[in-house]
């Protein structure tokens, strides 16, 4: 009898340990995402909407969502008929928007990533991503990321390379002017990132790169953000990224 209780009190505990990390963890999550009260029963219906959810019981559950969700940065919550709407930006306003009473609208980001400092926040990767704001050669844009405790972006997987394509079309298109640099340099005639990596078969180039004495590459905006390579003294803004983990 006294070991069957005690067997059962090990099982008690070990469940409440298993909600307290739940419970932690959700909490920890839903941090990162604060409510702007000036956007209080305003709704949104323009190019940066993403997708919405139905019967979404709780705010939290929407913040879960749009964490899930590497292209999302904001969303709405109606507590009235239970909706979520998700957004690709977190630059908005209320002349932006439709009244429709009930929604309240939330922007998610990272304590790490200071907004202040022109960072913002993908969670697909962990990473703070900052758009220098001039254009510069590569060796300056390199500079200038390292002032930031960052580095010119590394895309060595098809994923990081979506993700910066979503993310130049949505939340950073406020901030970009023109073509913007990415941490690829020629070394001995091969192409290698600023992370180390060699490029492989993960390309994004717009057609071949032929140019023997470009030793950069730029995404280009009139070629939907496709690479060209270019001679480094081009000028361009540059993207940087520093990594959280």
């Amino acid at each position: 009898m006294v070991s069957t209780c005690s067997n059962a009190l090990k099982v008690c505990y070990f469940v409440a340990f298993i909600i307290f990390r739940l419970l932690s963890s959700i909490s920890a999550r839903e941090r990162l995402c604060e409510r702007d009260n000036s956007l209080n029963d305003i709704t949104f219906n323009d190019g940066y909407f993403l997708f919405e959810a139905s019967n979404i019981l709780s705010q939290l559950r929407c913040v879960n969502l749009c964490q899930d969700n590497h292209a999302c940065v904001s969303f709405g919550y109606n507590r009235v008929t239970l909706n979520c709407r998700f957004y690709s930006t977190g630059f908005r306003s209320a002349t932006d928007g439709i009244v429709e009473s009930g929604w309240s609208n939330y922007k998610c980001g990272h304590k790490d990533c200071n907004e202040k400092d022109g960072f913002v926040y993908n969670y697909q990767f962990n990473i703070c991503i900052y758009v220098t704001p001039e254009v510069t050669t590569y060796d300056a844009a390199r500079e200038l990321c390292n002032m930031k405790s960052s580095q010119v972006i590394s895309l060595e997987t098809r994923a990081k390379i979506d993700m910066l394509d979503v993310l130049l079309n949505g939340q950073l298109s406020a901030l970009v002017i023109g073509d913007v640099y990415i941490g690829l340099n020629k070394v001995m005639l091969v192409w290698v990132w600023e992370n180390g990596y060699i490029l492989g078969f993960d390309v994004n180039w717009y057609e071949f790169p032929w140019c023997a004495l470009c030793g950069c590459v730029v995404a280009r905006e009139t070629w939907a953000w496709q690479w060209d390579d270019v001679g480094c003294d081009t000028l361009a803004q540059a993207v940087c990224v520093k990594n959280l983990s």
